[in-house]
């Protein structure tokens, strides 16, 4: 995983809300975002809502 923090950048986020919305899989996210999913669950669970968001 290299020397990524566990907190996501704006560009993360950015990525983590497009590939949601193309229906890609929690793991998918992780691995695109070479993060470890722990921490894409943890931003999707945090920041969802029912109008806007993740």
């Amino acid at each position: 995983m290299g020397t990524h923090s566990h907190h996501l950048t704006l560009e993360d986020r950015c990525d983590l809300a497009r590939l949601h919305a193309d229906g890609r899989s929690l793991r998918q996210i992780a691995a695109t975002l070479d993060r470890p999913p722990s921490t894409v669950a943890r931003e999707m669970k945090r920041n969802r809502s029912h109008t806007q968001g993740y």
